[in-house]
């Protein structure tokens, strides 16, 4: 493994922290990570893996042990699933050990703020994803996106993120809806995701929940986390060879812009639960269970149809500047480093009918 090199988030919690008149501690950072990237290529990352630093971080914090061991548990499952990388685990592991010791030499007021935070995260945890609720509830099929940046060759009518949407004659960019009903408000454009050819997933989509055709359109909100009614997922059923690109809008904003980038997928076996939670991993995905940042995503809903059954079916996460090449540093960004779940009711999903698809936005 590469020598440790202090990252800018790093230098950003060092100095914060420095600031508040507390001493430096980067060379306590720095020896920790060589210990635990000294462990790494000595012993690997065997199956199941113990995530010490995770570990670690959750007891600085005040973890009970059930909390820690169900998300220890949780990564595991998507480890041993493939549905987490060696490398992938390496990086969080990083990522831990700086909070870690971060957490610890706060001062003791910026330290209690911090535990009480994740006390009430937990509590919320343990009640809504937690152990009653979901001990008795069987694994779910879901389909990850794997984004394919090597690959320039963008067939028409194929799966993508960003880019331009391959759409049919008629089609009207979509956009943002203002809630009060302003006479002056002018409507912006919503953001446009990706497209998901329901023919290229069939084969993953192991619970035939999906139509076997057609295109999935997935567009969000410019406003990152004032999401309101700012979404909208469209169906087509048509002839897909008939599409041709869209350009955008001459007010799309120019952060919002996207590269395209072919997608491929995989079947990931879905757990209830909370496992990414705070994990830094992020992920986008079809059906399954939510990968929750806060409460239960489809408790947020309970309020709606009152009787009807919700299930997820989008999970897409947040996008960094420099994810994408050529991308201009652009983002997508909710709140602070959230999710948005595009929620669909089962008895709307069983008639392929996307007109009341619902988002629940959830951010740390």
């Amino acid at each position: 493994m590469d020598k440790f090199d202090s990252s800018e988030f790093e230098k950003m919690l060092l100095g914060l922290f420095e600031g508040l008149g507390k001493v430096d501690y980067s060379n306590e950072l720095e020896n920790e990570l060589k210990i635990f990237e000294d462990e790494i290529k000595e012993f690997g990352i065997a199956k199941p893996y113990d995530f010490p630093q995770f570990e670690k971080m959750l007891r600085v914090l005040g973890a009970p042990e059930d909390i820690i061991e169900s998300r220890k548990k949780g990564l595991n499952e998507q480890f041993a699933a493939g549905a987490l990388s060696e490398s992938q685990i390496f990086d969080m592991e990083k990522h831990h050990a700086v909070l870690a010791i971060t957490y610890k030499n706060m001062s003791p007021t910026l330290l209690e703020l911090n535990r009480a935070s994740f006390n009430e995260y937990s509590s919320e945890y343990s009640r809504s994803a937690g152990f009653q609720k979901t001990a008795d509830l069987p694994p779910m099929n879901s389909i990850e996106l794997i984004f394919n940046f090597g690959d320039k060759n963008i067939v028409k009518g194929s799966s993508k993120f960003g880019g331009k949407p391959d759409v049919w004659d008629g089609f009207e960019w979509i956009r943002t809806v203002d809630p009060d009903n302003d006479p002056e408000y002018e409507p912006q454009p919503l953001v446009f995701a990706c497209q998901i050819n329901l023919a290229e997933i069939s084969a993953y989509d192991k619970d035939g929940l999906l139509p076997e055709n057609g295109m999935l359109y997935f567009f969000t909100s410019p406003y990152g986390d004032d999401f309101g009614d700012n979404f909208r997922v469209v169906y087509y059923g048509g002839d897909l060879s008939a599409l041709r690109p869209c350009d955008y809008p001459e007010d799309y904003y120019d952060e919002h812009f996207f590269p395209d980038v072919p997608l491929t997928f995989q079947s990931v076996e879905s757990n209830p639960g909370n496992e990414f939670s705070g994990s830094g991993i992020r992920r986008h995905k079809l059906l399954g269970y939510a990968d929750a940042v806060q409460n239960d995503v489809l408790d947020e809903l309970s309020d709606l149809d009152e009787g009807e059954e919700w299930s997820l079916l989008f999970q897409l996460d947040y996008i960094e500047p420099g994810d994408f090449e050529g991308g201009q540093g652009n983002y997508l960004m909710y709140g602070d480093a959230g999710r948005v779940y595009f929620c669909i009711k089962k008895s709307d999903l069983e008639k392929c009918d996307f007109s009341d698809v619902q988002a629940v936005l959830q951010c740390h």
